[in-house]
């Protein structure tokens, strides 16, 4: 595997998404460089949140209608509030493992609907360790696509109900965030 970086000298710079995507998956961005790039769409900044991102762009999808974020369990109700009055979000699909709901409760957030779907894990999916052997093993494309691959069938309810709440117009007009953690 490739070790060489291929980031540019200047890291007060954003680095186009080619130099990005060449950086081997070891090789740590430095903090300014990645300050700059999560300060800027598509993701967004709340304070404590992990990953927080729209996934939604036009001419496909109105802008900020579906996000993605890393897990919320751990943010303040004020952070929690703006997911709701800001975002408009109306309905967050929970895709952790049952055993990360467990340790990681889901927050409550008045006027928002909180749907748990099965992970890949609770499918009967190989375990983290396991993954992450093949991933260093293998490399990351080899290891990822078949990986979604399983995902589309083991996930084929939620993605006929997501597809489904689209198509209906997002319960009322309202945002829907993929409530996900790396595990």
């Amino acid at each position: 595997m490739d070790t060489t970086t291929h980031l540019p000298q200047d890291t007060t710079s954003i680095p186009n998404l080619n130099v990005l995507i060449q950086t081997p998956i070891g090789t740590p961005l430095p903090a300014d460089m990645l300050s700059k790039i999560l300060s800027k769409p598509p993701f967004i900044s709340l304070p404590q949140a992990l990953n927080l991102r729209t996934i939604s762009h036009p001419p496909f999808l109105q802008p900020n209608l579906i996000f993605r974020s890393g897990t919320i369990s751990h943010l303040p109700s004020s952070s929690l509030l703006i997911l709701k009055t800001k975002y408009n979000i109306t309905t967050i699909f929970d895709l952790r493992s049952q055993a990360e709901r467990l340790k990681y409760h889901s927050p409550s957030i008045e006027g928002v609907e909180i749907l748990w779907i099965p992970s890949v894990n609770d499918a009967g999916g190989p375990p983290k360790r396991e993954i992450l052997k093949e991933f260093k093993e293998k490399g990351a494309v080899k290891v990822v696509v078949p990986m979604y691959r399983k995902m589309l069938e083991t996930h084929r309810e939620v993605f006929r109900g997501v597809f489904g709440w689209l198509r209906e117009g997002g319960l009322g007009g309202g945002g829907l965030l993929f409530h996900c953690t790396g595990s």
